[in-house]
């Protein structure tokens, strides 16, 4: 490619993305932001005690943190803590605070919920052997609803092949050239949604670098 054709195809980029960001600034709708968080894998926990561990693994397969707070419907949901009333509330499918709530919309969305074993203290405090039976009914209950009750975040569990965050780009309808110049491939792979177009320069400056392109939901 010779300096003029580069320059050419760098104003058709720019020209391109300009006239894309126009469209999303008049276009965009709530719908449309809520679709493209669908098209990611996400995760959101529960409770103060997250050990900084359990979110670099996710980070390392790809996922993205979302907020729980601010309405976010997570692919995986992760319970840290859970206080002892809310066992039997959340087993008869009741909520009476934000964080039962959330559990309670994640279940009914089908969503993956881990509930870690270090979030139930009381369990091994328990002595009357009555009280220790029904705890562990409330605990039973909320596996029979499809909640997760594991010591730890298993490696195995995840949806797709390991990813590196910095791997996947966000979503965006757009890549360039000037995009794709800033990014780490370690495993010399692009994972991208099927509907984002990248521009002939970028997909030039990858085969060059011998990165593949993988278009993946």
């Amino acid at each position: 490619m010779t300096d003029l054709e580069h320059k050419l195809d760098e104003m058709v980029e720019l020209v391109y993305a300009k006239l894309l960001d126009k469209i999303n600034e008049t276009n965009l709708t709530d719908d449309t932001i809520k679709t493209k968080d669908e098209d990611i894998l996400t995760y959101g926990f529960i409770g103060d005690n997250l050990d900084s561990g359990i979110c670099e693994v996710f980070d390392e397969h790809g996922y993205i943190y979302k907020d729980l707070r601010e309405g976010h419907l997570v692919e995986e949901l992760i319970i840290c803590q859970l206080p002892f009333l809310s066992l039997p509330r959340l087993a008869q499918l009741l909520a009476v605070n934000e964080e039962e709530r959330i559990i309670l919309e994640h279940l009914n969305h089908d969503k993956n919920i881990i509930l870690l074993k270090s979030g139930l203290p009381l369990l091994n405090r328990i002595n009357n052997r009555h009280l220790r039976i029904k705890y562990q009914g409330y605990v039973n209950e909320l596996s029979r609803l499809g909640i997760k009750i594991q010591d730890r975040v298993s490696q195995n569990q995840f949806k797709d092949i390991k990813i590196s965050s910095s791997e996947r780009l966000p979503i965006k309808k757009l890549i360039t050239y000037e995009d794709v110049q800033k990014m780490d491939f370690p495993s010399n792979t692009l994972v991208v949604n099927p509907k984002v177009i990248i521009t002939a320069l970028a997909q030039d400056y990858l085969k060059t670098k011998q990165i593949k392109i993988e278009r993946r939901v």
